[in-house]
Formats: structure tokens, sequence, C-alpha cells
């Protein structure tokens, strides 16, 4: 009875041991990625490339012997109470027990008994591997290049033309999402989903690998009534201009404008190609950073539709701050929402918040936790967007008709850019006024003017 005792306390070191390890085995990971990530750079000159892989090679011997001191400690530990009845008791090798039903399920219990009982409880959605194979792929953007020439390769056909495609944008909180995902359920549009993470860039791959199965749908984490899954879409396609472009556009404080290269666009189109590879449908994404690079998208020969979703600016400036101040909170809570959000490319609120820097720095003179900080952003924005309207290929959206009447928004949309939309299954979600106190009066009526001026332009 004792050695089964002792044989089930082994088990159980073992595995207590491999879980409290976790951690210095994800650091050899994340090292071991980074090393391929630093010998795949095709940026940095020879010298910096170098200098990155020594100390990428430090970081991964240093990992590695870590973690197999650890692992070895372990095993020892594990192996120390049959050690001890083998040497105390002096029973023979030959006599011990490793064939039995009572060998066997001590060993299984003692095994699996520590992963029934967690540790410590999970913040948030993702577990820990999950966590782990996200940072690997999104925070190593030269893997994730040489991963979408793969993809590029093994998918797309040479015999593939390009489509007009439709942009949805805005800033943030205008109710870009809302806008995306009814466009997204009339079936005319093919687009990234959260199925697709974090292989953002090899959707074919990862489909072979991972099939989602349909779950039920929750709240994002906006609090704002929005339900979620992994066949939902979302501003996901922005890593794909971080990883092309090297960061360039993320500035230490801003947000940039900035040029996209001709191969890249290539690029971007193909990638388009490969989402809906095997759909005769048009491509569709929510981005809230085209205005960054939209001046150099519409110099390419492919034609697109971008529609700009336009909201009333004290109900808009008002949603920014709440959410600024949910995310901050979020973030200090858990770190990996801030990574979350930074490898997306989304800074527009939280710990990590970077504005637009567009021409006139009118938010300068507030701080994040005012509400004039954010009307002057919207005022920032939408002055930008206001010219642009003029070459017929930007069409503005009006949230109050995207809330109130979405069924009259598609046959206008449908009209207007004379594509079939079929408005069935729409629901109104309704509108919310917020609370726009402590507005300086200069800022309110310069965004009221700006809003009505771009209002005479709503489809």
């Amino acid at each position: 009875m004792i050695y089964y005792v002792l044989v089930f306390s082994s088990a159980l070191i073992f595995s207590v041991g491999l879980l409290l390890i976790q951690n210095p085995f994800f650091r050899f990971a994340y090292a071991a990625t980074g090393q391929l990530n630093a010998v795949l750079d095709d940026v940095s000159d020879e010298d910096t490339k170098q200098r990155k892989l020594i100390q990428k090679i430090g970081s991964l011997f240093k990992a590695m012997f870590s973690f197999l001191a650890l692992f070895l400690l372990v095993i020892v530990a594990a192996l120390t109470p049959v050690v001890i009845y083998y040497f105390v008791l002096g029973i023979e090798p030959e006599t011990l027990d490793t064939t039995s039903i009572y060998f066997y399920i001590s060993m299984i219990i003692g095994g699996l008994l520590p992963f029934f009982i967690p540790l410590k409880k999970q913040k948030g959605d993702y577990s820990n591997w999950s966590k782990l194979l996200h940072r690997m792929l999104l925070d190593h953007p030269f893997i994730s290049k040489q991963l979408f020439y793969l993809e590029r390769k093994l998918f797309l056909s040479e015999e593939i033309t390009n489509k007009p495609f439709v942009l949805v944008t805005g800033l943030a909180r205008a109710g870009t999402t809302a806008m995306t995902q009814l466009l997204f359920t009339t079936g005319s549009f093919h687009s990234l989903s959260y199925a697709n993470m974090p292989f953002l860039l090899t959707p074919n791959l990862w489909k072979k690998f991972y099939r989602p199965k349909a779950e039920e749908l929750k709240e994002r984490a906006h609090g704002d009534n929005l339900q979620i899954g992994f066949e939902t879409i979302e501003a996901l396609e922005e890593q794909f201009f971080k990883v092309f472009t090297n960061d360039a556009f993320v500035g230490e404080e801003n947000l940039l404008q900035h040029e996209v290269e001709e191969n890249i666009v290539d690029n971007y189109l193909d990638y388009q190609n490969l989402i809906g590879k095997d759909k005769n449908s048009t491509y569709l994404a929510k981005n809230n950073n085209l205005i960054l690079r939209y001046g150099s998208l519409r110099k390419s020969t492919v034609e697109f539709t971008v529609l700009v979703v336009v909201r009333n600016p004290l109900d808009h400036a008002s949603s920014l701050l709440k959410q600024h101040k949910r995310f901050c909170e979020m973030h200090d809570e858990d770190a990996f929402t801030l990574e979350y959000m930074n490898w997306l490319g989304h800074h527009e609120f939280g710990k990590n918040h970077k504005p637009f820097k567009l021409g006139e720095d009118l938010h300068s003179g507030y701080k994040l936790d005012d509400i004039n900080y954010w009307l002057a952003c919207w005022i920032e924005y939408y002055t930008f967007i206001l010219p642009l309207i003029d070459d017929g290929n930007i069409h503005l959206i009006d949230y109050t008709q995207l809330a109130e009447k979405p069924r009259k928004l598609l046959e206008s949309i449908s009209s207007n850019l004379n594509v079939q939309l079929n408005p069935e299954n729409v629901e109104a979600y309704g509108l919310k006024r917020s609370n726009s106190e402590g507005v300086d009066d200069d800022l309110r009526s310069r965004a009221e003017k700006l809003y009505a001026t771009l209002s005479t332009s709503f489809m």
C-alpha cells in the first residue's frame, strides 16, 4: 500500500512540477521564436541584424538552460519518493510492481490530478498556451511575413484578378463595427474573423489545422452589447500593414500618415484574395487606421469604396472617454489585453492610446481624462475627412440611421454603390445619448458646425 502511495506521490510531484515550470518553458519557446524572427529579418542592415542575432542567441541560451535545469530538478523531485522507498527499505528492483492495475491507477490519478485543480485563477479569455501562441506569431512580424509568402505560393492562383473592395472606417466608437457587421450579414462579402487569430496572414493554412465549432456569442470587451464569437468579423487586417511596413506609421506618441509602396499594395490585394479564395464575394474590412494611408491606396489601379461612419460629436467624444477609462482599468488588470491591442494596431484608447497626427494638434491642449481631448480628436479627424469626400469614392454614413433604420441604410447603400444587398433579418439596436458635461463652448461650436456640414453629404 505504501508503495502505491509513493507512486501516486511521484506522479503528482512530476505533474505539479511541469505546471510550475510552465513559464520558463514559455520563455524558452518565445526566445526560440525570437531567434527565428531575427534570422528572417529582411529590413535591418547587416550590422543591425548581426547585433540582433547575437542578442537573441544570448536570450535563447539563457532561457533554454534555465528551463532544462528546472526540468531536471522536477525529475529528481518526482523520483525521490520511489528512490527512498527502494534504498531505505532495501527492496529488490525486480519486486517493484510496474505492471498491475494498482500501479497504473496510482500513476494516472497522481499525474492527472493537478490538471483538474487550477493553481490560480486564469485572467481573461485566453489560456496560457493560447497567449504563448499569440505572442509567438503576432510579436514576430518577419515570421508572419514569410508565412504569408508560403500561403500565397500554396493557395493563390495566378489567374486571380483583383476586384473592387469595400472598407469601413471612422474614428473609433463611430459605429464602424456595427456597420461592418450589418454589411456582412447580407452575404455579399468575405472578411477576416476571430477564427483567423492568431495566424492572420495565413487564413488557409490555419484553416487546415483549426476549425472552431460554433459557440454561444458573448458581449465584447467594450461593454456595448455587441455580441461576438469565432465567426464574427473584426478589424484584423491592420496586422498586415504593421508587418509589411515594419510599424513605420506607429510613432512614439502618434499614429502617422504614410505612403504604402506599390509592392505592398500588390501583396495587400493578394491577401484579400487569399481571405476570399473560394468565395464569389467582395472583400470587406473595418479599418479605423485607413485614413493614414488612404492617399497612397487610392493611387492603386484597383477601385475601392470607403464608408466613413459619422456620429454626433458630443455623443462620440463621451463614448471615447468612457472606453478610455474602461480599457485603462482592463490593461492594469490584464497585461495581455494591452499586448493584444498593440499587435492589432488598436491605439484608439487605453494605456496604449496614440492619436492620429493629421495636421492640427488640437487635442494636445487637454488631458486624456477630459472629454474635450476626445472632442478635439473628433474635430481633427473629420476636418481631415471633409475634403476627401469630393473624390466620389468616400461615402459618409449617418450613425443615427445605422442605429435606428439599418434596413433603410442598406437600401441606400445598394442604390448608391449599385450593389445587391439583402436587407433581411436586419434589426435596429437603438440610439443612446451620452452625458456631455464640461465641454468647452468653442470646441462644441466648432464640432457642431463641422457635423452640420458633414451631414449634408450623408448617404
